[in-house]
């Protein structure tokens, strides 16, 4: 009996033979790799960091469909490679083209070197999740930098007074640090309402590094990505940082 809530026992199951406890042995998991181009990588040399100003971390199919059909033009470059942790069953041809690589890629503006675009469209296990920030944040100086995080969820895990059936999705809420300056493009997420995963650990890097940070998150019914749920992020082009940076580059 546990003398404690919380405390784990080391305890074999019944339901299992103890030779078959190889059978369920945790996966290996990789650890969270940083990848940049050749041009880049001669920049931060020497323990030079990247000066960033503005950081968009589109993360999810529906945020990385926005960032690719409204933000990424041909003036942006690919710059980095960031792998979100593989396990031994993983096959990674390190191609960048196979929907089996577990990367995010990283993207620099060429009108704009300060500003960057990470496109995350693979799923960041919850244990690789503060290593992948770690390991984002650690070549780029965002000492004065606004991070604008973008993330979907489904309604159903939306809290609120109003039935789910009564809202009009999708729509977005936002969240944003204590050193966050101005006026988000969305009303705030209310409580009880929580995040969590890869954009809960963002904006809790960004609240202990004192960086300027604000999520925006889409809720949305659609299982599949969507032309509304893209469309509702539209207003983050609109907010101060990126106002009149980014021109529209969709017509949908």
């Amino acid at each position: 009996m546990a003398t404690f809530f919380g405390e784990v026992l080391q305890v074999t199951s019944r339901a299992v033979d103890e030779d078959d406890d190889d059978e369920y042995d945790e996966e290996i998991i990789s650890p969270c790799e940083m990848r940049w181009s050749v041009q880049t990588k001669t920049e931060i040399e020497n323990g030079q960091k990247l000066t960033c100003s503005i950081l968009i971390v589109a993360v999810g199919p529906a945020a990385s469909g926005f960032a690719s059909s409204y933000i990424l033009h041909d003036n942006f470059d690919r710059v980095g490679v960031l792998f979100s942790g593989m396990n031994e069953r993983d096959v990674n041809t390190f191609s960048q083209k196979s929907i089996t690589d577990k990367t995010c890629y990283i993207y620099r503006s060429q009108i704009n070197k300060q500003l960057f675009v990470c496109q995350c469209n693979s799923i960041v296990l919850p244990e690789q999740a503060h290593p992948w920030v770690c390991e984002l944040f650690h070549q780029l100086n965002v000492e004065n930098c606004e991070v604008i995080v973008l993330n979907t969820a489904v309604t159903s895990t939306f809290r609120s007074e109003i039935p789910a059936s009564e809202l009009s999705t999708p729509f977005v809420k936002a969240l944003w640090t204590s050193s966050f300056k101005g006026r988000p493009p969305f009303t705030s997420l209310e409580q009880p309402n929580v995040v969590s995963g890869l954009a809960s650990q963002i904006l809790s890097y960004c609240e202990v590094q004192h960086v300027r940070a604000l999520l925006c998150m889409c809720y949305t019914e659609s299982m599949m990505v969507d032309i509304p749920t893209l469309k509702s992020f539209k207003p983050v082009l609109e907010f101060t940082p990126l106002k009149g940076l980014i021109k529209e580059k969709s017509k949908c």
